[in-house]
């Protein structure tokens, strides 16, 4: 049927890809940029390319650690093409958001994670100071650094997602906790 309900996420931008429908990121009174759902896609596959060529596959976590919506949007929609579970981290500037990301490191299954070369340094300087350098080399050895990639010419493999799959996981607040995944 034409109007079925989507199943997942993905079937809900595929349906609207040929649209003239997208997304509008302001970053200001003068700064617009809109993006298409068909170049979403497109950004989303190439991203998932360098996931996967990194070791992230279906069922792997992948912590989303950026400050910049529209990179944050393109790596969630590159998990939801990937069948990899998406866990967004807001990137903070305390030592406690930086603790957060190591506890939920340490917590996930497969983890891997997200991230720009600034906020990837701010937690080595982190994890020098804290004593969790043995963690902080699984978790650099686990990074995507999203501004060190030149091309998303390259489109990743499409995972078979299931509607009662997970599709992402949102971690409670507080910092030095224990943090709960929804």
């Amino acid at each position: 049927m034409m109007n079925e309900f989507p199943k997942n996420l993905i079937e809900a931008l595929e349906k609207n890809q040929h649209s003239n429908k997208g997304i509008t990121y302001i970053n200001g009174v003068d700064s617009e940029r809109e993006v298409s759902y068909k170049q979403l896609k497109q950004r989303a596959l190439g991203l998932l390319y360098h996931c996967q060529q990194k070791g992230v596959t279906d069922n792997d976590e992948l912590i989303i650690h950026l400050a910049e919506n529209e990179q944050f949007i393109d790596v969630f929609w590159a998990c939801q093409y990937g069948g990899i579970v998406a866990v967004p981290l807001a990137i903070g500037s305390s030592d406690g958001h930086r603790q957060k990301v190591f506890n939920v490191f340490n917590k996930l299954k497969s983890p891997y994670i997200a991230c720009s070369a600034k906020a990837l340094q701010r937690l080595k300087v982190y994890a020098q100071e804290h004593g969790q350098e043995a963690v902080y080399e699984r978790l650099q050895q686990k990074s995507i650094v999203i501004d060190q990639i030149e091309s998303l010419d390259i489109k990743g493999e499409y995972s078979q997602i299931e509607a009662e799959r997970t599709s992402f996981i949102q971690f409670s607040s507080g910092s030095t906790g224990d943090p709960k995944g929804v």
